[in-house]
């Protein structure tokens, strides 16, 4: 009995460190998924600014339209609430245009 509590507590010091790692692991693809996604919003923006929001709005809903599910992935966010991101921008230079005009 001694025998294998003796090698029981080996186990647990050597899994220890283990356990650590794949934790260390997972930290670090959780943050990779968040700068992706971030980058990816940012992308979003500048060719939304550069070309205007409407035509990748329109690629965005056909892409959406195209696939079963819009849950994003580890490097894109879900069409969905990049859709959301781009009509607010468009609102905004609709506003932006109205106030102009005045």
């Amino acid at each position: 009995m001694g025998l294998v509590m003796g090698f029981a507590f080996l186990l647990s010091l050597h899994s220890v460190p283990i356990i650590y790692e794949v934790a260390e692991i997972a930290l670090a693809l959780l943050m990779l998924s968040f700068i992706s996604w971030r980058a990816e919003r940012r992308a979003d923006l500048e060719g939304a600014r550069g070309a205007g929001p409407e035509g990748l709005i329109s690629v965005l809903e056909l892409l959406k339209s195209k696939t079963k599910r819009d849950e994003g992935s580890e490097t894109h966010p879900p069409c969905a609430d990049r859709i959301k991101k781009l009509m607010k921008m468009l609102d905004e230079e609709n506003v932006d245009e109205e106030t102009n005009e005045i």
